[in-house]
Protein backbone atom coordinates (compact mmCIF):
# COMPACT_ATOMS: atom_id res chain seq x y z
CA UNK A 1 0.00 0.00 0.00
CA UNK A 2 2.93 2.34 0.70
CA UNK A 3 4.05 1.85 -2.90
CA UNK A 4 0.70 3.15 -4.11
CA UNK A 5 1.04 6.23 -1.89
CA UNK A 6 4.53 6.83 -3.33
CA UNK A 7 3.12 6.68 -6.85
CA UNK A 8 0.40 9.17 -5.90
CA UNK A 9 3.08 11.51 -4.58
CA UNK A 10 5.01 11.16 -7.84
CA UNK A 11 1.84 12.10 -9.76
CA UNK A 12 1.15 15.09 -7.51
CA UNK A 13 4.69 16.36 -7.90
CA UNK A 14 4.46 16.16 -11.69
CA UNK A 15 1.05 17.88 -11.70
CA UNK A 16 2.23 20.67 -9.39
CA UNK A 17 5.19 21.42 -11.66
CA UNK A 18 2.93 21.42 -14.72
CA UNK A 19 0.44 23.75 -13.02
CA UNK A 20 3.27 26.14 -12.09
CA UNK A 21 4.51 26.20 -15.70
CA UNK A 22 0.96 26.87 -16.92
CA UNK A 23 0.47 29.72 -14.42
CA UNK A 24 3.77 31.34 -15.43
CA UNK A 25 2.91 31.19 -19.14
CA UNK A 26 -0.87 31.80 -19.10
CA UNK A 27 -1.66 28.25 -20.23
CA UNK A 28 -4.23 25.62 -19.35
CA UNK A 29 -3.70 21.88 -19.62
CA UNK A 30 -5.72 18.74 -20.21
CA UNK A 31 -4.16 15.37 -19.39
CA UNK A 32 -6.20 12.67 -21.13
CA UNK A 33 -5.47 9.28 -19.63
CA UNK A 34 -8.82 7.55 -19.98
CA UNK A 35 -8.16 6.27 -23.51
CA UNK A 36 -5.30 5.28 -25.78
CA UNK A 37 -3.17 7.13 -26.61
CA UNK A 38 -2.50 9.15 -23.47
CA UNK A 39 -1.99 12.83 -24.26
CA UNK A 40 -1.29 16.19 -22.68
CA UNK A 41 -2.70 19.29 -24.37
CA UNK A 42 -1.56 22.81 -23.51
CA UNK A 43 -3.69 25.76 -24.59
CA UNK A 44 -3.54 29.51 -24.03
CA UNK A 45 -5.57 30.60 -21.03
CA UNK A 46 -8.71 32.14 -22.52
CA UNK A 47 -10.23 33.00 -19.15
CA UNK A 48 -10.76 36.66 -18.30
CA UNK A 49 -7.65 36.66 -16.07
CA UNK A 50 -5.56 35.11 -18.82
CA UNK A 51 -6.73 37.67 -21.37
CA UNK A 52 -6.11 40.57 -18.97
CA UNK A 53 -2.50 39.49 -18.46
CA UNK A 54 -2.00 39.52 -22.24
CA UNK A 55 -3.27 43.10 -22.37
CA UNK A 56 -0.83 44.11 -19.63
CA UNK A 57 2.03 42.65 -21.67
CA UNK A 58 0.75 44.25 -24.91
CA UNK A 59 0.47 40.86 -26.65
CA UNK A 60 -2.18 39.71 -29.09
CA UNK A 61 -4.46 36.98 -27.81
CA UNK A 62 -3.91 33.64 -29.55
CA UNK A 63 -6.64 31.98 -31.59
CA UNK A 64 -8.99 29.84 -29.49
CA UNK A 65 -7.99 26.67 -31.39
CA UNK A 66 -4.28 27.10 -30.63
CA UNK A 67 -2.64 24.21 -28.77
CA UNK A 68 0.39 21.99 -28.27
CA UNK A 69 -0.38 18.29 -27.86
CA UNK A 70 2.03 15.64 -26.62
CA UNK A 71 0.77 12.17 -27.53
CA UNK A 72 2.28 8.98 -26.11
CA UNK A 73 1.97 5.94 -28.36
CA UNK A 74 4.55 3.74 -26.71
CA UNK A 75 7.69 5.45 -27.93
CA UNK A 76 10.08 7.02 -25.49
CA UNK A 77 9.46 10.50 -26.87
CA UNK A 78 5.94 11.77 -27.47
CA UNK A 79 4.57 12.85 -30.82
CA UNK A 80 4.23 16.63 -30.67
CA UNK A 81 1.60 18.54 -32.61
CA UNK A 82 1.33 22.31 -32.80
CA UNK A 83 -1.84 24.06 -33.95
CA UNK A 84 -1.83 27.83 -34.33
CA UNK A 85 0.92 29.89 -32.75
CA UNK A 86 1.88 30.82 -29.21
CA UNK A 87 4.70 32.98 -27.90
CA UNK A 88 6.70 30.49 -25.84
CA UNK A 89 10.45 30.39 -25.36
CA UNK A 90 12.46 27.34 -26.37
CA UNK A 91 13.21 26.80 -22.67
CA UNK A 92 9.48 26.75 -21.89
CA UNK A 93 8.83 24.30 -24.73
CA UNK A 94 11.63 22.02 -23.51
CA UNK A 95 10.29 22.19 -19.95
CA UNK A 96 6.76 21.42 -21.15
CA UNK A 97 7.99 18.36 -23.05
CA UNK A 98 9.94 17.13 -20.01
CA UNK A 99 6.92 17.62 -17.76
CA UNK A 100 4.67 15.83 -20.26
CA UNK A 101 7.02 12.84 -20.20
CA UNK A 102 7.25 12.91 -16.39
CA UNK A 103 3.47 13.10 -16.06
CA UNK A 104 2.98 10.21 -18.47
CA UNK A 105 5.53 8.09 -16.59
CA UNK A 106 4.02 8.97 -13.19
CA UNK A 107 0.53 8.06 -14.37
CA UNK A 108 1.70 4.71 -15.74
CA UNK A 109 3.48 3.94 -12.46
CA UNK A 110 0.32 4.78 -10.51
CA UNK A 111 -1.86 2.81 -12.93
CA UNK A 112 0.18 -0.39 -12.62
CA UNK A 113 0.69 -0.02 -8.86
CA UNK A 114 -3.11 0.21 -8.52
CA UNK A 115 -3.59 -2.96 -10.56
CA UNK A 116 -0.88 -4.76 -8.58
CA UNK A 117 -2.63 -3.94 -5.30
CA UNK A 118 -5.99 -5.15 -6.60
CA UNK A 119 -7.64 -1.76 -7.13
CA UNK A 120 -9.58 -0.83 -10.23
CA UNK A 121 -7.26 0.85 -12.73
CA UNK A 122 -7.51 4.65 -12.46
CA UNK A 123 -8.77 6.61 -15.44
CA UNK A 124 -7.34 9.97 -14.39
CA UNK A 125 -4.52 11.49 -12.42
CA UNK A 126 -4.75 10.92 -8.68
CA UNK A 127 -4.71 13.78 -6.22
CA UNK A 128 -3.79 13.40 -2.58
CA UNK A 129 -6.19 15.21 -0.32
CA UNK A 130 -4.59 18.02 1.65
Amino acid sequence: MQNLKNEQTLCNTALNKLEALCRENQLTYLFQSDAYPISLTLRPDTSLDGQMSLLEEDRRPPHKNTYIRYTFKGEKDPDVRFEGSMDLSSKTLATAKTLACNLHYAFLQFYWASVKHGFAPPTNMPRLSD
